[in-house]
């Protein structure tokens, strides 16, 4: 889900004042409690909601410079808001349904799990960001999942063979990186109701999303086609999930609706969005409430109209074993949401060019006309060739969207070796953490022609004139992951 603004990054004198916002938590006497539900109403109903500072903030460039035990430390804080009680479900919650396991990706996963116990009782089964990035201990042995060989020896202690290791061997090596912690943890349940052993009837998974998979802040992108890769390779649990909630933005189109079914044949109900979905602070936790009441059972009696006066109810979709796919967008023929797309189609070159630009991330034409980029992308009629151009456009659209936010990652990231390549060629130092789109243009183009006066240009220096064009220019997924949106 895109999200607003985010922490400065000072370390544990960080943390210790998030301990200390009433917005995240109430310190008394030393325990840790979540916000009051007096607190959480105020946030959620007011017309213009202020995010307040949370450590799912801590993301992008200041995420990245965050030591990993620090992340570890707020998520263990948070995780104290939800942990000691939420295996003690009230007897109404229980009513035979086993825990819900939780897969969240972003920081803030346990102050939302806090929120849906804290409002139900539910029993929740949390699957967050751990301490360890792309590592998993399973009886007494540590794997590395960034490499193919600790894949491999975790497929094996599994007691994976034969094809079912290589598709497991498959799926985990597209998991990005930095979530392959937390897709190994989500297996270990998969594995353990394969034989029986458990259940997994009702699943949330919550993260940010474009369209292609949720990710979290500092976090890798854990995708759609991984996740039904790792399924696959248990049916016999996959058939046992019957409620799904995806709380990520733009998940509850009908071609996405039809793909969750694919995972989980078995589903009764989904929970989704075809717009943007609330954050953790700002609604997420009353729409979790709401859909963990009604599912309850092992009916199929999900309506959207629960989400009816709540913020961002007007974007729930939902989809029943019985009624089929509910979304608060009007079903159009084909060709009305065609010439609906048309009408601003000539924007995107516009801004890409930096002619216009995005004052606002959330609001304004060029967000506009991304929502309708996205509902074509959701409908189920869309032609093979439509939906291919479309998903090149959505990624490009998504990151003009947020070139601000790009561009600061992509100077932490590049900003010592094009600095470098620019005093190689005596060029100023540029400043592409603070200009506009055309004023960046404008420094790529200077760069180019500085380069191609040269007799002999170094590697460094074609590097990151590659680095521009593609990167900044054309914003090309290879160098703009869509973790930075």
């Amino acid at each position: 889900m895109f999200i607003g603004p985010r922490l400065r990054n000072d370390g544990l004198s960080g943390l210790r004042r998030l301990l200390r916002d009433p917005h995240l938590t109430r310190v008394e006497a030393g325990k840790i409690e979540p916000p009051t539900p007096e607190i959480f109403r105020e946030e959620h109903s007011s017309p213009s909601p202020v995010y307040p500072r949370h450590p799912s903030r801590w993301g992008g460039l200041f995420g990245s410079l965050l030591p990993q035990s620090v992340k570890a430390a707020v998520f263990g804080a948070s995780m104290l808001l939800s942990v000691a009680s939420v295996r003690t479900p009230s007897a109404e919650a229980k009513k035979d349904r086993s825990p819900i396991v939780y897969l969240g990706l972003n920081p803030d996963v346990a102050y939302e799990v806090g929120q849906l116990h804290r409002y139900t009782g539910a029993s929740v089964d949390l699957i967050g960001p751990g301490p360890r990035a792309d590592q998993v201990t399973y009886r007494g042995a540590t794997y590395d999942l960034a490499q193919d060989d600790g894949i491999r020896r975790f497929g094996r202690a599994l007691g994976l063979e034969g094809d079912r290791a290589e598709a497991f061997l498959a799926a985990m090596g597209t998991v990005g990186e930095g979530a392959k912690d937390e897709a190994a943890q989500l297996v270990l349940r998969l594995a353990d109701a394969e034989l029986g052993l458990r259940k997994v009837e009702r699943l949330v998974i919550s993260g940010h999303n474009v369209g292609t998979g949720p990710w979290g802040d500092d976090n890798g992108q854990f995708p759609w086609s991984a996740l039904g890769g790792l399924v696959a390779v248990f049916p016999n649990a996959a058939r046992q999930v019957e409620d799904l909630f995806v709380a990520a933005c733009y998940s509850g189109g009908e071609a996405a609706m039809d793909e969750y079914q694919a995972m989980f044949p078995k589903l009764k109900t989904i929970w989704a969005y075809d717009g943007s979905a609330p954050g953790a602070v700002s609604g997420a936790g009353t729409h979790l409430a709401r859909w963990e009441r009604a599912t309850r059972g092992h009916g199929d009696a999900l309506d959207r109209e629960v989400a009816a006066g709540t913020r961002k109810g007007d974007f729930v979709a939902v989809w029943t074993s019985s009624a089929g796919y509910q979304s608060g967008t009007p079903a159009v023929p084909l060709v009305r949401a065609e010439a609906s797309y048309l009408q601003s189609a000539d924007l995107v070159p516009l801004y890409f060019s930096g002619e216009r630009t995005v004052d606002d991330p959330q609001r304004g034409p060029l967000r506009t006309h991304y929502a309708r980029v996205q509902h074509l992308l959701g409908r189920r009629d869309l032609p093979t060739e439509t939906k291919g151009r479309l998903l090149v456009e959505r990624g490009q659209v998504a990151r003009l969207l947020f070139f601000d936010r790009i561009k600061l990652l992509f100077v932490g990231r590049y900003g010592a070796e094009i600095d470098r390549a620019h005093q190689s060629l005596g060029l100023p130092r540029p400043d592409l953490g603070t200009t506009s789109r055309a004023d960046t243009l404008s420094v790529i183009q200077r760069y180019q022609e500085a380069l191609s006066g040269q007799a002999n240009s170094t590697p460094e220096q074609e590097r990151v004139q590659t680095l521009l064009t593609e990167g900044l220019r054309d914003l090309s997924p290879a160098w703009i992951p869509e973790t930075w949106i």
